[in-house]
């Protein structure tokens, strides 16, 4: 079974290398400026599902996509690149809406 990781972090590729994955990587090229939450566990999920969702049409075949985020949180606030004041749009637009979501796999449509 492929194992895909959408993300171009070498950290997270480490993690999976030294557990005993040869994972393929994807970068999913989603642009995560334009997501806003200022909830730090709601962005994190929002974007990790965001970027899956990118990759998951580029790839063909039986895999297990592993797509991720993480954000910095500070006093109960995004800081740093994830601050809400560098986002584009908000929590009512096509970027989403809601708050903390629970976690749900990505599942391919059979064809046909």
């Amino acid at each position: 079974m492929r194992v895909i990781l959408a993300s171009k972090s070498p950290a997270r590729l480490a993690v999976l290398r030294s557990a005993g994955l040869a994972p393929e990587v994807i970068v999913s090229g989603f642009d995560e400026r334009q997501v806003r939450d200022p909830v730090p566990t709601s962005l994190a999920l929002r974007l990790a599902t965001l970027k899956g969702e990118a990759v998951v049409p580029r790839v063909e075949g039986d895999f297990v996509l592993l797509a991720c985020d993480s954000v910095l949180e500070f006093e109960g606030a995004p800081t740093g690149s994830r601050a809400p004041s560098r986002r584009r749009c908000d929590a009512g637009n096509a970027c989403g809406a809601g708050g903390p979501a629970p976690h749900r796999p990505l599942r391919r449509r059979p064809r046909g």
